[in-house]
């Protein structure tokens, strides 16, 4: 996966089609790159300052595009057993797009999102290159209001007659692949994302680029 990724970042090129996935790129939502890096970056100076309030989670989830959330008494218990424990539950697991957006927050460099798009463009790595060193990941993809994901998605699982991770056990895991992915970047080249015009050069970029990619694979 790490090699395969690189190429797709250093080529430009992502199923035969040139993407343009830099830090003053268009990224999400009319922002570019930097600009999503940097509103992470300021919430996360906010939750030092203040602890993670009701309001900052909420102002996290609405930047994500989630609308009903109802499980906000929950959030910092969950917080606490990823950081103790390294662990989630199966609650945290079954709204892992709204948590991990949180968890992302609350350290951009240790954990990250795990939504719809990335599930999808992990799994088809993992399924069109036959990666035997990882689990799909079983991911319920009918939460998503993104009818061409959706289906882009059962049609790449309903091919898939192997096993499957559950989120629980896989989110601890995910974010120690990014982290794993990203080294292999910066050990390739330590001004990999720098000299691509990125504010930064953390482990964020990974998951970003995954994010990017449900476009295009």
């Amino acid at each position: 996966m790490n090699q395969f990724l690189y190429n797709i970042y250093t080529t430009q090129i992502a199923n035969g089609v040139n993407i343009n996935f830099s830090g003053n790129d268009i990224y999400y939502r009319g922002d570019t790159s930097n600009q999503t890096i940097a509103f992470r970056a300021s919430i996360n100076a906010a939750i030092t300052a203040q602890g993670f309030t009701l309001p900052l989670q909420q102002q996290v989830l609405r930047w994500g595009g989630i609308h009903r959330f109802n499980q906000y008494p929950l959030v910092n218990p969950a917080v606490n057993q990823l950081l103790q424990l390294n662990t989630i539950n199966l609650q945290t697991a079954n709204a892992i797009s709204s948590y991990s957006k949180l968890f992302a927050f609350y350290s951009p460099t240790n954990y990250f999102i795990l939504d719809a798009r990335v599930a999808y463009v992990i799994n088809k790595i993992i399924i069109t290159n036959a990666l035997n060193t990882h689990l799909p990941i079983n991911f319920n993809i009918n939460r998503s209001r993104n009818a061409s994901l959706t289906n882009n998605y059962s049609v790449l699982m309903n091919a898939w007659n192997g096993q499957l991770i559950n989120i629980e056990n896989y989110y601890p895991l995910y974010c120690s692949l990014i982290k794993e992915i990203h080294s292999y970047f910066i050990n390739q080249n330590p001004l990999i994302f720098r000299n691509n015009g990125f504010i930064n050069d953390d482990p964020e970029i990974i998951e970003m680029l995954l994010f990017y990619l449900a476009d295009y694979l």
